[in-house]
């Protein structure tokens, strides 16, 4: 569309008759035309400004009609291009509509077929640019959205992280007592053998000395290794996947809790696959797994009865040629599941604890950490008669020194032990 409002129409045709006879035709019905005798011509009035069509001959002297279009339909995408010929030639008219021209006018032509031909070219071009901007509006449109989700999936994960993070660490705050407890006996044996070495400085009496500061060494490495284990359970887990051996996890999670067991009066039982079964995961998401089972069976234990038996047992199940899998059970002598909670206990928000309690997301958490090591975690219970969890993982063929491969166990076949 130029300054006038006119539709800008090039007429290019090495007959002078016949371009003023084309120019006279379209400005009647109000185009505004522009004529060129050749290739060269229309080139440079393409160079100097647009046009929504171009009626260009196909036999000319020099440089082609077909030459033209092809040099110059591909940086004139918008531009319409209808070709004129004197011979009516169906290889010529297929090779026109192959480079994109929108029609093919045979000479001579009535007027009024000339004129059918310019209003459709024009309109499929108006339709087709309309196309071409509702696309682009669309385009925009879902990537608009598609951010707008992405920042809500983000926000999302990050509040599940965030919730998951809360929920291992309330579990954890139950231990906080028994932690306590535990550094009790290292905290009072260095106080005690500080306060006799100080004495013995205060005197002049160095005999002993030396062994006084050897028990307040090996007491400060106890209570160390107490707030170290449980600072390690309470930081994140960061992702990393490697080797795990589960019967050392499983007896380093029932390790932190072993006080938790003794002042609500559990008795542990566990009886560990003897030969080493490595899985590759993460050690920290593993762990979290297991303290979520063992906190929730002694809540429920405690809840029903106020004490009460909880077992441990891992075994090695094939299913098939390098189809290994390690078995973990779970067992508590609580008041059980009702079964129309047993199909929800997975589901996140869902718990049977009182308001406050819980955020129920522990059993949630716990069957994706176990999913994404291409494992499962069932559950079978019913009322009165306990509740046990059972996690099948994929035992995974990890290279080993020979020294490792004998002298490495992962835990011992029938070890029994009472929390505490």
């Amino acid at each position: 569309m130029s300054q006038s409002g006119k539709t800008r129409v090039l007429i290019v045709d090495d007959e002078e008759p016949v371009r003023r006879q084309l120019g006279r035709l379209l400005e009647g019905q109000g185009y505004g035309c522009l004529l060129a005798a050749d290739a060269a011509a229309a080139r440079r009035c393409l160079e100097e400004e647009a046009f929504a069509l171009m009626l260009c001959d196909v036999r000319m002297p020099g440089e082609s009609g077909l030459d033209l279009i092809r040099e110059v339909l591909p940086t004139k995408p918008d531009m319409a291009v209808i070709l004129v010929t004197a011979v009516d030639d169906a290889e010529v008219a297929t090779t026109v509509l192959e480079l994109g021209a929108y029609g093919y006018v045979v000479k001579p032509f009535r007027h009024s077929e000339l004129l059918i031909n310019v209003a459709n070219a024009l309109r499929r071009r108006t339709l087709e640019l309309e196309a071409q901007a509702q696309q682009k509006r669309l385009e925009q449109t879902v990537w608009e959205r598609t951010a707008d989700l992405r920042e809500v999936i983000a926000n999302l994960e990050r509040t599940q992280r965030e919730l998951q993070q809360a929920e291992k660490l309330a579990a954890l705050g139950t231990l906080l007592s028994g932690l306590a407890h535990e550094l009790n006996n290292p905290l009072f044996a260095i106080s005690g053998y500080a306060q006799m070495a100080l004495e013995q400085v205060t005197q002049g009496r160095y005999e002993g000395l030396a062994e006084d500061l050897a028990q307040v060494r090996t007491a400060a490495k106890r209570a160390i290794a107490v707030v170290d284990r449980f600072l390690r359970q309470a930081r994140p887990a960061d992702g990393r996947f490697e080797p795990c051996e589960v019967n050392t996890l499983l007896k380093q999670t029932l390790d932190l809790m072993a006080n938790d067991f003794t002042i609500h009066q559990i008795q542990v039982h566990t009886q560990f696959h003897s030969g080493p079964a490595p899985i590759f995961a993460d050690p920290q998401a593993l762990t979290e797994v297991f303290l979520n089972l063992f906190t929730n069976a002694r809540h429920a234990m405690v809840q029903a009865h106020g004490r009460g038996t909880l077992t441990v047992e891992t075994t090695s199940r094939s299913t098939g040629p390098d189809k290994d899998h390690l078995e973990i059970r779970v067992t508590d002598d609580g008041p059980g599941i009702a079964p129309d909670q047993l199909t929800r206990i997975f589901d996140p928000f869902f718990t049977t604890k009182p308001a406050g309690e819980g955020t129920g997301l522990g059993l949630f958490v716990s069957h994706q950490i176990v999913t994404e090591l291409a494992g499962t975690l069932t559950c079978e219970s019913a009322l009165g008669s306990g509740t046990t969890f059972i996690i099948q993982l994929p035992v995974r063929a990890i290279q080993r020194t020979e020294d490792r491969g004998e002298g490495e166990q992962g835990g011992r076949h029938g070890e029994n032990s009472a929390g505490g």
